[in-house]
């Protein structure tokens, strides 16, 4: 067998999608291989030597040695090359996970003649991108443990292709961001998301799943509300708006509609915190359709006495519930309920969907629309010492703002949060081009891929009213698919394996307390061998997600531990069994208090 075949055998076994990107690689012409003067095989490609014509070997030395500290968690390759850097960095870091990035699929065809890569290719922590699109990369990086991702560049490799590799750097960037946002956000409210869902749960029964609205409101045009300071322009004309589309408005921006009588079809309310619900404040619907999932808080849900469907919850604890049920249907998040409601109105089969207040920046100054809770909250915390300006001055600047490019051609003020849900809705509007998506104001920042046109066109288009309100009258009588028996038996179930578990963090915690005190090596092996035996117990249990949900930031952390010693190790995992007893027990206690 050739060295290409042997390479190429093995590289299938643990990538089996690969070989249709092989077979389809063109030819290399441009390429020059060569011996280098220490012996080693070197390449030149597209006029840039890969590798040193010199000392490749050396090279690879200086480069893993000035790039990638001893303590790196995860190391991320851009460009494979001959792969020296990869030999050496498995042999300097031996056990850490990394994985490479290459866009040209005829330059590593090629390579797989010239070197023995089999060593590369079998390492189990080994993972790669061969010519994947940049917007793709997040599906790499979501086995990567702890908040440090480290890069390393094949520099000449980059350089012959800028243009993928800084679309690449932009999406990686996107993603660690909002990795370190989820991590905070879940490490400040993971446990009020579980009161939430406890509390929360029998309205399973009643409430039917988004998945049953599927396709419900084909060729027909939606209207998106969102809460940003151009809602403002719209809000006149929404009377006659509503005769000619479906009105889909997120929970910030329902009170600016209730103002003027004009309640919406849909009203799309996703965010679990207790600040949030405060947006809904004074506010009563009754024919509009509640669009929500069972973490969301509870008193949000009682401004709607009539329908309410539910999506499926993103939390362990909701899941668990739902796949012994029913299955409630997904809708993507972006971190925002104007993203959520993106998703739900390309899910109910619109083809046009028109965005007002999606602003996600601040035109003329402006957070949110005039009227909005954010504005009289800070009237009514303004004072002498701390004004309104004042206020909405430290508001503008509290999240790094940059200046962007708005429908005028001229500038708008935003900052880096917005700038994850702009990321969002580009990636949606490029997976989803079918789609036409319309900003209907000027002065709100460009996101790539969505169109722009002013308000009045709008008034031209047919009424279809009448047919909407009739689908709208068919939602209302749709059913749950979840019964009581089946929830009560999912919270027997639940109880049951909990105690289990709680029984062997406990003893896990004991036993690693014990091991720090014992100097006998058998003792010490028997203890080892029944913590193994614990972990396989635990990892077996479809329930160790959810403790593990409340410990994930804690995980976190005793991952990125320096610790090295056999004392301080032990401890570490004494300290992580007895935090997953209590996160357990807090479990137990919420979900004990549920009333079925």
């Amino acid at each position: 067998m050739s060295l290409y075949s042997e390479n190429r055998d093995i590289l299938e076994r643990r990538f089996p999608g690969i070989s249709t990107k092989l077979d389809t690689a063109d030819p290399v012409d441009n390429a020059e291989i060569s011996e280098s003067r220490d012996g080693q095989i070197t390449m030149r490609y597209s006029g840039n030597w890969l590798h040193s014509r010199h000392a490749p070997l050396k090279e690879a030395e200086r480069l893993i040695e000035n790039s990638i500290p001893m303590d790196c968690p995860y190391c991320l390759f851009y460009g494979f090359g001959l792969a020296y850097h990869l030999e050496e960095f498995t042999r300097k870091h031996p056990g850490v996970p990394f994985a490479v990035i290459e866009p040209d699929a005829a330059l590593f065809n090629a390579c797989l003649d010239i070197r023995d890569f089999k060593d590369i290719f079998m390492n189990p922590s080994f993972s790669f991108a061969l010519s994947t699109p940049a917007d793709a990369m997040p599906a790499l990086l979501e086995n990567a443990t702890g908040k440090d991702i480290q890069i390393c560049m094949l520099r000449p490799a980059v350089n012959n292709n800028k243009e993928y590799f800084e679309s690449v750097e932009k999406v990686i960037k996107e993603f660690l961001a909002r990795k370190e946002i989820n991590v905070h956000t879940l490490n400040k409210f993971s446990r009020l998301w579980v009161s939430n869902i406890c509390k929360n749960l029998p309205l399973n029964i009643s409430c039917p799943g988004v998945e049953t609205l599927q396709g419900t409101f084909t060729e027909k045009p939606v209207l998106l509300l969102a809460a940003g300071p151009s809602l403002s322009r719209i809000l006149p004309l929404l009377p006659e708006l509503k005769k000619r589309m479906l009105l889909v408005c997120v929970d910030t921006a329902l009170k600016a509609c209730l103002r003027i009588n004009m309640e919406p079809d849909f009203l799309i309310l996703t965010d679990p915190q207790y600040w949030n619900s405060r947006h809904l404040d004074r506010c009563r619907i009754s024919d509009c359709i509640l669009i929500s999932d069972v973490s969301t808080y509870p008193a949000a849900l009682r401004i709607n006495p009539g329908k309410t469907f539910f999506c499926s919850t993103p939390f362990p604890l909701g899941q668990f519930f739902e796949s012994r049920t029913e299955i409630k249907g997904k809708l993507k998040s972006g971190g925002s309920v104007a993203t959520a409601a993106w998703d739900f109105i390309r899910q109910c089969g619109a083809d046009v969907i028109y965005c007002s207040g999606l602003d996600l920046s601040f035109p003329e100054g402006e957070t949110h629309y005039r009227g909005s809770t954010f504005e009289e909250r800070l009237h009514s915390l303004s004072s002498r010492t701390c004004s309104i300006e004042t206020s909405s001055w430290l508001a503008l600047l509290g999240g790094n703002p940059f200046k962007g490019e708005n429908r005028k051609g001229g500038t708008v003020i935003s900052d880096q949060r917005m700038k994850i849900y702009i990321h969002w809705f580009e990636e949606q509007m490029r997976l989803h081009p079918e789609i036409r998506t319309v900003q209907l104001s000027s002065e709100g920042i460009v996101i790539e891929g969505m169109e722009w046109q002013e308000i009045n066109p709008l008034l031209e288009l047919p009424e279809c009213r009448e047919d909407i309100d009739s689908r709208l009258a068919e939602l209302h009588r749709v059913q749950s698919g979840t019964t009581e028996m089946e929830l009560k038996a999912a919270h027997t179930e639940l109880l049951a394996e909990l105690d289990e578990l709680i029984i062997l963090a406990g003893e896990a915690a004991n036993l690693s307390g014990k091991l720090m005190d014992t100097a006998d090596p058998d003792e010490s092996q028997i203890m080892l061998t029944r913590l193994n035996d614990i972990d396989s117990a635990i990892l077996n249990r479809e329930s160790r997600e959810m403790a593990g949900f409340i410990l994930a930031p804690i995980l976190e952390e005793h991952m990125n531990s320096k610790a090295v010693s056999r004392k301080d190790i032990l401890e570490n995992s004494r300290s992580l069994y007895t935090e997953l007893k209590q996160s357990l027990f807090f479990h137990k206690e919420k979900i004990s208090q549920i009333l079925l």
